[in-house]
């Protein structure tokens, strides 16, 4: 096929040099490319043993595998030529049959694995799609270039079917789509890329993902990674002020980590989003450098009435000044943030109380996440202080792992008796123990106590503490979510299964992930889903039942409908006799769902 184009291209461009070794009529021209010229990847003739030409042996060399059959000296030359002859345009008007399937394999994955070659002829066909290129090459050699060449090249480099959207791709069909330096291509290409995720691990890469997704029209997601040294201060950046107004006024979500700005990007994208054709509505800001970025892009947040879920997390500069930006942004009027992350490890409990002044304000925010913070119990006090505002808009409230004890479950009773807002507690990872459990307790059985989802996994609770926590779920307290994982509750699950049979009970979802619950609590558990009728999921995962367990759990079940629709235990699929009984429960209750080794 490319021996056609090297025919064209010879007859064209090298008649006259040619001539000087050989008769100068364009039939003759045509013999000697028959004579010498041999595309290896893409088929050609045999030429007889001899020397070549002189004006040709610059060009061409021996194929020392194959007598008497020449390549190109250089390879780029070969795959030039091949990708010419793929985006002509044929005497009948449009590429033929035969061109679009080469198109196809040229782009195939395979074949560009079984010859890496064909990676850069498929990117000179897109760079002969540019219309400029095209209308050169058209001047110089009259050869016209086909206009459903850069579609088709488009489709089989996306791997997709023509009527099929385009979706993300690889890094590939950046390199190809950005060669062509087509904007109607671009704009093709990414008409339907909504999630995109980006990484720079250099600057070449930076200017195909720049090309590509400033014509992005629907882009609604990026995740963004740079690498060090991709924006440094003595490289030119562009002046804001020659950018569109919104390069994807459709942006909704940025995720930006683990990246490396400069003074001049990070005031750039300050400045974009400040813009009120910037709609972004959701920020992650984690691990960027250096540790002002953060405090300047949040300072470009205060104001920013679209934005409704931040998080802060990893290399922040934590002083006085991010708190103070905090508050401002959460007291400012046109402020409606709905979920705010943050993670500090460097902020005075002094500073975190002026920070919690700031929920007595704010109107707007329902989520709050404090996981991994060194709160305290002196810092979860001033917390509560504010929880308890009548104001306080709270309904979520996330505090895994923040160094608490029994002493702010204290501080907590009085939060569940007065805030009816609050519905979802996460407690996780805090050494609270039966005693604050017992605490815990007392603010759930309080009636105007409206708390739905309590989550205390890994909080040293054992026995004891499933013991206050039955009275409160057979007194009828509001819990419809409970979650005990990695707690060594043991023989505790006994009283858990006393207030599941309780008809006040109003548990949907319990979790006992890893609790080291025994074979012999297997029947009791079993006798009371059979008795309760509101338990919607149970997570047994990472307990070690055994045969015996299981199966005296199962001989309950088997014969019963029951309301349990998800169902997650660790269990040996492969034994026969469990088979069985498995089988027998989904033909009872259809409704239910068993996931056996599920990872939580």
């Amino acid at each position: 096929s490319a021996v056609d184009t090297y025919r064209s291209v010879a007859r064209k461009k090298f008649q006259q040099i040619w001539a000087e070794d050989g008769p100068g009529d364009s039939e003759d021209v045509e013999a000697f490319v028959q004579r010498h010229a041999r595309l290896l990847p893409f088929g050609g003739p045999r030429r007889p043993p001899g020397p070549l030409p002189p004006t040709v042996a610059g060009l061409l060399r021996a194929d020392a595998a194959r007598e008497g059959e020449h390549a190109f000296v250089h390879p780029s030359v070969q795959q030039f030529l091949a990708a010419v002859f793929f985006v002509l345009e044929r005497e009948e008007g449009d590429a033929d049959a035969e061109a679009l399937g080469g198109l196809r394999r040229l782009f195939s994955k395979a074949e560009q694995l079984r010859n890496p070659g064909l990676v850069q002829a498929g990117r000179f066909v897109f760079g002969l799609c540019n219309a400029r290129r095209a209308a050169e090459l058209e001047a110089a050699l009259g050869l016209r270039v086909s206009p459903e060449a850069a579609r088709e090249a488009l489709r089989c480099q996306a791997g997709l079917d023509p009527e099929k959207p385009l979706s993300e791709d690889t890094r590939e069909l950046l390199c190809c789509v950005f060669e062509s330096q087509e904007e109607a291509l671009a704009r093709e290409a990414t008409a339907d890329l909504q999630d995109v995720s980006v990484r720079l691990p250099d600057v070449s890469v930076m200017a195909h993902w720049a090309f590509c997704l400033k014509h992005c029209q629907n882009l609604r997601r990026i995740s963004l990674r740079v690498s060090e040294g991709i924006f440094l201060e003595t490289r030119p950046i562009l002046n804001p002020r020659t950018e569109p107004e919104s390069s994807s006024p459709s942006l909704r979500f940025l995720d930006m980590s683990d990246s490396f700005l400069s003074n001049s990007s990070v005031r750039l994208l300050s400045e974009h989003i400040m813009r009120n054709s910037c709609l972004l509505q959701k920020a992650v800001i984690r691990n960027v450098a250096p540790e002002y970025a953060t405090r300047d892009i949040c300072l470009a947040f205060i104001g920013k009435k679209t934005l409704t879920h931040l998080t802060l997390e990893g290399n922040v500069q934590w002083d006085q000044m991010m708190l103070v930006l905090l508050y401002e942004m959460l007291r400012n009027r046109r402020c409606n943030l709905q979920y705010l992350r943050l993670d500090s490890h460097s902020a005075t409990t002094q500073q975190w109380g002026d920070f919690f002044v700031s929920l007595t304000i704010n109107q707007t925010l329902t989520f709050l996440d404090l996981s991994d913070i060194e709160l305290l119990d002196e810092g979860g006090k001033l917390l509560c202080a504010a929880l308890k505002h009548p104001k306080c808009s709270l309904q979520r409230l996330s505090l895994e792992n923040c160094l608490l004890t029994e002493a702010f479950c204290k501080q907590l009773i009085g939060v569940l008796i007065v805030n009816p807002k609050l519905t979802h507690l996460c407690l996780s990872k805090n050494d609270l123990g039966n005693k604050g459990v017992k605490l815990l307790c007392k603010g759930l059985r309080y009636p105007d106590c409206q708390l739905q989802a309590l989550v205390l996994r890994q909080c040293n609770i054992s026995r004891c503490g499933c013991i206050y926590l039955s009275k409160a779920l057979e007194e009828g307290c509001s819990l419809a979510t409970l979650d005990l994982g990695l707690n060594p509750i043991d023989a505790g699950l006994w009283f858990i299964c006393e207030a599941l049979m309780s008809p006040h009970c109003n548990l949907k979802c319990l979790v006992l992930w890893g609790c080291s619950i025994m074979p012999s609590h297997c029947r009791d558990l079993g006798s009371a889903l059979v008795n309760n009728k509101n338990l919607e999921t149970l997570d047994l995962g990472q307990n070690y039942l055994g045969k015996t367990g299981i199966t005296a759990f199962f001989e309950t079940l088997k014969e019963t409908n029951i309301t349990l629709k998800t169902l997650r235990l660790k269990t040996d699929v492969c034994n026969l006799e469990i088979q069985k009984m498995l089988k027998k429960i989904k033909e009872n209750s259809p409704k239910l769902t068993i996931q056996c080794n599920a990872a939580k």
